[in-house]
């Protein structure tokens, strides 16, 4: 619904559809560097629908069967997976998530920035203690191409 998206349908039309993860890296806060998530190797869905529903599953390469607790966590360390209903204002997007691979984020807003790069989506998140490292503050940065 593009009232309730708050942006013109021609952007909404360009933002929705299905996308697939080309790049996902994390920014440090404090130098810039990068560093590539899940060791550099990742691969994702990204769906996002024009009545406003998000749903994106991003995981690491080649991730073996888990047969343990040990592997178990392993596994969900090298997933992100989330869905929920979002609404677009400028260059932003909110998702309130319903469901989650992670319960800390079900009912929390995911708040995102997007831009296009020629034919691709980049999608920045907010400023957040750093996944990698965990001592500094960092985004992501993914990079998405249109599938269909």
């Amino acid at each position: 619904m593009v009232g309730q998206n708050e942006v013109p349908s021609a952007d909404l039309g360009r933002l929705t559809g299905v996308w697939r993860l080309r790049s996902f890296s994390i920014e440090a806060q404090e130098s810039g560097k990068r560093m590539p998530m899940f060791g550099g190797a990742s691969k994702g869905r990204l769906v996002l629908t024009e009545s406003g529903v998000l749903i994106t599953v991003i995981t690491a390469v080649n991730r073996p069967i888990p047969k343990t607790n040990e592997d178990r966590a392993v596994a969900f360390n090298t997933v992100i997976a989330y869905t929920g209903h979002f609404k677009v204002k400028g260059d932003e997007f909110t998702t309130n998530v319903d469901v989650s691979w992670n319960e800390a984020w079900t009912h929390a807003p995911q708040i995102r920035c997007f831009r296009f790069v020629g034919a691709y989506l980049e999608i920045l998140s907010a400023w957040a203690p750093n996944p990698v490292d965990g001592k500094s503050m960092g985004r992501g940065i993914l990079e998405w191409e249109r599938e269909t």
